[in-house]
């Protein structure tokens, strides 16, 4: 029974070894996983992202969506909007929660907005990495939403992804997002 904790211990250790030394790296950086594509990573999602009509005007929204479930997309290249943006969302509360900070120089943000649900169980989520096709950059997402048959409260729901890049964006490249639905 002894020699059982023993191997025991010692297989928990090196396991815990290996998923930490896995799961590390330096600033959460992932490098570009091959040209034309640019690697994403969820930064948030919720499902209420209400934008104040003043801070939209502000984020200058990206026009050029090509899918009906997605209302905007923006893009995050300096501080000053992630705070714009950060507290736009969080403004029905008393007090917004500290935004996640972000290195400006090696990253960039990138929030899809999908269309309002007229009921909650719905959601939004990054579905793999940026296609790139010189300058747009295609963001795939998928939205979800309520399962047929289920119970969800008659709420209007508007679910929001904000993903991080590697590298950072230039300032011309514009972007869009390809969504696809799933129940």
């Amino acid at each position: 029974m002894s020699q059982f904790k023993i191997i025991s211990k010692a297989a928990l250790a090196a396991s815990f070894v290996f998923i930490t030394s896995a799961c590390a790296s330096s600033d959460g950086e992932t490098e570009s996983p091959i040209p034309g594509q640019v690697a994403l990573n969820t930064l948030w999602l919720s499902s209420q992202c209400n934008l104040l009509p003043a801070a939209v005007k502000a984020l200058e929204p990206e026009q050029n969506l090509n899918a009906a479930a997605v209302e905007r997309v923006i893009v995050v290249r300096d501080a000053a909007k992630w705070q714009l943006f950060w507290k736009s969302v969080h403004s029905s509360q008393f007090e917004a929660p500290p935004a996640p900070e972000v290195d400006f120089d090696k990253h960039s943000l990138i929030a899809v907005i999908a269309a309002p649900q007229s009921r909650s169980g719905g959601g939004i989520e990054l579905a793999g990495n940026a296609a790139r096709a010189d300058d747009l950059l295609q963001v795939p997402v998928t939205i979800r939403d309520p399962a047929p048959g289920t119970m969800s409260a008659a709420v209007v729901t508007q679910p929001c992804v904000v993903v991080q890049t590697y590298p950072a964006l230039e300032d011309d490249l514009k972007v869009t997002a390809g969504a696809s639905s799933t129940n």
